[in-house]
């Protein structure tokens, strides 16, 4: 159990890291399993920048991950 604490707080601080708001949309999409659609009327943002925003998360999270490594 030691072992999933320490990635959970690790995951936790790299999300920190990120900018809000692409922080509010990947917690939207990959947590609580929102559409892209549904995002979009959440945020107020249109649907390309929810995807954009995503892209962008996922790619700074993915980095990030690695330099802990």
């Amino acid at each position: 159990m030691l072992f999933y604490q320490n990635e959970k707080e690790e995951l936790n601080a790299i999300l920190g890291k990120l900018k809000e708001a692409d922080r509010t949309i990947l917690i939207l999409k990959d947590r609580e399993g929102f559409s892209y659609e549904e995002i979009s009327r959440i945020t107020d943002k249109p649907v390309g920048t929810v995807r954009s925003r995503l892209h962008r998360a996922r790619a700074r999270v993915a980095a990030l991950g690695r330099q802990c490594k």
